[in-house]
């Protein structure tokens, strides 16, 4: 659903009872390797309209050992782009995953390679990228996928841990965003995908450090979308909603660890909440929702559109719908004070200008 190019109609009163944070939070996590080896809707209808369309183009994905990027991955590759799909670790404890990857490109011919990049360190993004940049020569479209959710109330939340998520969700675009665009900017065209969430327009109690990183990532992303837009770089937003992956199981096994991190002092405070403590392990609870595929069908059809015609934020997720009215609104009050600041000419992105189109 691409909505903040529109209008947005009134929202209903559908009750509180119809959105929390389990149906709106989307993320990062993992599938079981028969769903992800599916072919996707947008794969399917861009090669039965132009299998040729994407030849030369060059797609590099963070986070692909599970979930979404995974799925974006193979997506992308079953389009036609030439696909480096990256991850910590793909020789050690994400061979496994890897291997899925692997096995796929050789069964169906696929031009994919997976590619070590731990994104909350600068040596293996710069080092990461350079590989792809020697093997493929440039790279035109970075999917921005990897990150991490735990819940927790967030005064019994260390600084440290704090840094941790956003280490991962923020810093690491940063790390990405920096090795990859001069190549991008040399070549007069590129597109960057932010993979965020439902939760980076909204606020939920025990979400402080998530909430935190993905209402930063929207607006470092939205910063970066102004100042690339006369350099025919494009950057964009996706905000799934809730989906049947991984990321809960992973944040159950950082949220025990967090438990038994807590200080003396820090489980002190966390008694002092009383049943509100307790009320945080709803956020575990398995999400039930739509098939994960939808959100890599979003970003090929992002990536098929040329720059200049792209929406800043897609929503992907029917129950996403309350959050229309909210980026319409922020959209239309954001263009008019660029316009009373003197940056109205950096709204609108400029078509390419590079050689590939």
């Amino acid at each position: 659903m691409i909505i903040d190019s529109e209008e947005a109609g009134p929202v209903p009163d559908t009750g509180p009872s119809n959105i929390t944070r389990r149906t709106v939070i989307g993320g990062i996590g993992a599938l079981g390797a028969a769903a992800v080896l599916s072919t996707g809707a947008a794969a399917e209808e861009a090669h039965a309209r132009d299998p040729k369309g994407v030849d030369g183009k060059v797609a590099l994905i963070t986070g692909t050992s599970s979930g979404f990027g995974r799925l974006i991955a193979l997506t992308l590759a079953r389009t036609g782009y030439e696909v480096y799909a990256s991850m910590r670790h793909p020789h050690r404890q994400n061979a496994a995953p890897a291997g899925v990857l692997r096995r796929a490109a050789r069964g169906e011919g696929l031009a994919l390679e997976v590619v070590e990049i731990d994104v909350r360190d600068e040596r293996s993004v710069d080092s990461g990228v350079r590989r792809v940049l020697r093997r493929a020569g440039h790279i035109d479209l970075l999917v921005n996928n990897a990150g991490i959710f735990y819940p927790a109330l967030l005064e019994t939340m260390t600084i440290e841990q704090v840094q941790e998520v956003f280490e991962t969700d923020v810093f690491g675009q940063l790390r990405m965003n920096r090795a990859v665009l001069p190549a991008m900017r040399s070549q007069g065209e590129g597109l960057i995908v932010q993979l965020t969430s439902g939760v980076g327009r909204i606020a939920f109690p025990f979400q402080g450090a998530y909430n935190g990183a993905k209402w930063a990532m929207e607006a470092m992303a939205e910063v970066s979308r102004y100042e690339l837009s006369q350099s025919g770089v494009d950057v964009v937003i996706v905000e799934p909603g809730a989906y049947p992956t991984d990321l809960i199981d992973n944040a159950r096994i950082l949220y025990r660890d967090y438990l038994r991190r807590l200080s003396r002092d820090d489980a002190r405070r966390r008694a002092e909440y009383g049943d509100l403590a307790d009320r945080v392990e709803n956020e575990l609870q398995e999400p039930s929702g739509p098939v994960p595929q939808e959100v890599a069908d979003a970003v090929v059809r992002l990536a098929q559109m040329p720059a200049g015609r792209r929406p800043l934020r897609t929503l992907v997720g029917a129950d996403t719908e309350l959050l229309t009215e909210v980026n319409a609104v922020h959209q239309r009050v954001q263009n008019e004070i660029m316009g009373l600041a003197g940056y109205g000419d950096l709204i609108g992105v400029r078509p390419s200008s590079g050689p590939r189109g």
